[in-house]
């Protein structure tokens, strides 16, 4: 007999990070194809757009793609192999799946091996749209994966120039945004002759001196550094290796440790910040024990290169693990780095059948965290989540059949939204081909699909507004007027946000696209979001949509507590259910208004957060 509970109001705090209900397994390649990247260059006006949608088995691709304004109709358009600034043979040809100026198609099987998935992981594949007028590709784009990217440093004395004679090691991520607006810093160091008295990256190669460039000592925390700082002075020399950072003490004025700053080898790269409050019962421990930690997955998804650096701990590191688990979620040992223990030092490389393809979802979900065990605290003294530097990818497939009321149009389009790790801010690109007329107005819009909703931002700025075929790319972030909030990244996440480009023969929208989490070739994806990868047994929530105030769920029953809350779209927490989970199934009856709510399940170690949709 199902149980029905009334309903307890609750005043829950609802405060996102870089949690996996941000975080899927999924991640979307793009590429923004131009002249300026052909080999050798062509002058055109054309520009295209290409999303690569992998799905969380990464066995398939979801390719959406648009060209506008060539100087005639598409003749080929083939995937090569190839790295930025040279020509590569055909991989797949895409000629088949031409529809004018469009393209969709699903790449699987003999289109996808192991190893062309290798070459797209690594951004050695391109795009190429051939013209009459260009035989040899009139635009063209490298296809990469849309993230954030990592940079990492290996401090010694030895790469002091002179050379200083030190035990003392440092370890530092360097977390720099797509946008190029932020860089995050996270230092630690052990065994430094003194305390840190000042701390700077400086520019020159390695074997070099070169000047402060910037000031890293405001972040100082004992034998920490942790802060964000403005990478606009350093950003050239990042990319040819040219920035180091430089530890000093008094007994070392001019520097005891130093470290290059490398970008990893590939774009699958994960850091974590440890300290003994991450763990589940928190640790007190004399002095103040921290952590950084860096993890590289090689573009083949069968290598996981580890470095972690522990300091102040309260003995040498007795085992080092990554556990499956959410944060504030004790879970089993996945992957064990025990292995790499040198003192407080622990690295080494994983490979093998280790490196499953269950194991690269849960890493991409954020669903691990890093634990250091001592003598003193068996269960673990330091934990950090890891976290993924790619961003979280949306796709949206723009026609008139979405507009509400629907518009008749041979327009087409597509666009993308990725978001970071922090849900500070979001990447945009969006093409629109055979408009009526110019673009008068392009928004992103709230509601979901097959309602209107309000403008949340504008992006007629970046349109040029002159043609029938118009495109626009850039970035919401925190620092605009329009400040980009989690907020926003929640009505994403609820596919609840689409793009609408207006003409001045149809002001209210030509052609229309939701940003789907996930995309069009699998839908299946955008159904669910799960907060965890614990999924509860037998979970089902209905009926959903629903027009009744009664919803359904059912469950394996279970010794367990379990509890509900129930959030709308932009966040805010409305109620929560707490009861028994011996029965098997609740009826709840909240009293909800039409629209998106995100309703999460948590019995035990297991969560799961699903779309809830009320007509």
């Amino acid at each position: 007999m199902k149980k029905i509970y009334t309903l307890m109001l609750a005043c829950l705090a609802f405060t996102f990070t870089a949690t996996a209900a941000h975080l899927s397994g999924n991640l979307l390649l793009t590429a923004k194809m131009t002249g300026s990247q052909e080999v050798p260059a062509v002058t055109t006006n054309a520009v295209g757009l290409g999303s690569f949608f992998l799905n969380e088995d990464m066995d398939t691709l979801c390719v959406n793609i648009t060209a506008i304004n060539l100087s005639g109709p598409i003749t080929g358009i083939h995937v090569h192999q190839g790295a930025a600034g040279t020509n590569g043979s055909v991989v797949t040809n895409l000629t088949p799946f031409i529809n004018g100026n469009k393209i969709t198609a699903t790449l699987t099987g003999s289109d996808l091996t192991p190893a062309m998935l290798k070459a797209y992981l690594k951004g050695n594949m391109y795009l190429n749209v051939h013209t009459a007028a260009n035989p040899n590709g009139e635009i063209r784009g490298q296809i990469t994966v849309e993230s954030d990217f990592s940079y990492h440093a290996a401090l010694d004395g030895a790469q002091e120039v002179p050379a200083v004679t030190t035990n003392a090691i440092g370890l530092g991520t360097f977390a720099l945004s797509k946008t190029s607006e932020e860089m995050l810093v996270e230092v630690v160091v052990d065994g430094l002759s003194g305390p840190i008295t000042g701390a700077h990256l400086h520019r020159a190669p390695a074997g070099m001196n070169g000047g402060v460039l910037i000031n890293l000592t405001p972040g100082i925390t004992d034998n920490r550094i942790s802060m964000s700082v403005d990478p606009t002075t350093i950003l050239g020399a990042l990319d040819s290796g040219n920035i180091y950072i430089n530890i000093h003490t008094a007994a070392n004025p001019n520097g005891e440790i130093r470290g290059q700053l490398k970008l990893a080898k590939s774009v699958l790269y994960f850091d974590a910040v440890l300290d003994t409050m991450q763990e589940n019962t928190p640790v007190t421990a004399a002095g103040n024990p921290t952590g950084v930690a860096w993890f590289n997955l090689s573009a083949g998804l069968d290598t996981l290169d580890y470095d972690v650096l522990v300091e102040d701990v309260t003995g040498t590191p007795t085992g080092v693990h990554l556990h499956m688990g959410t944060v504030g979620n004790d879970g089993p040992v996945v992957l064990n780095l025990t292995p790499g223990i040198n003192g407080n030092h622990i690295k080494g490389q994983i490979t093998g059948a280790a490196i499953t393809s269950q194991v690269v979802h849960d890493m991409l979900s954020g669903a691990f965290y890093v634990n250091v065990h001592t003598a003193a605290n068996a269960n673990g003294e330091l934990r950090g989540q890891v976290y993924r530097l790619a961003r979280e990818g949306y796709t949206a497939n723009l026609e008139g059949a979405q507009e509400v009321p629907a518009v008749t149009t041979t327009a087409t389009g597509n666009g993308i939204v990725t978001i970071d790790r922090n849900q500070s801010n979001a990447h945009y690109m969006v093409v629109a081909d055979g408009l009526s007329g110019n673009v008068t107005g392009a928004h992103l819009h709230v509601a979901e699909a097959g309602a209107n909703g309000p403008v949340i931002f504008n992006l007629t700025p970046d349109f040029a507004g002159t043609g029938t075929s118009d495109g626009a790319f850039g970035y919401w972030t925190d620092n605009d007027m329009t400040a980009f909030v989690t907020q926003n990244s929640v009505q994403f996440r609820g596919d609840s946000v689409y793009f609408n480009i207006h003409t001045a023969a149809n002001p209210g929208g030509e052609i229309r696209g939701q940003a789907i989490r996930g995309s069009f070739c699998f839908p299946e994806s955008t159904i669910g979001i799960n907060e965890t990868e614990s999924v509860i047994e037998g979970l089902s929530v209905y009926p959903n949509p629903s027009m009744s105030n009664e919803i359904n769920i059912d469950f394996v029953p279970s010794s367990d507590e379990v509890s509900i809350n129930i959030n709308d779209i932009s966040g805010k927490s409305l109620m929560s259910y707490t009861s028994s989970a011996a029965s098997g199934n609740l009826v709840i009856n909240p009293d909800l208004t039409g629209g998106i709510y995100l309703i999460t399940i948590k019995m035990g170690n297991s969560t799961e957060t699903v779309k809830y949709i009320k007509r």
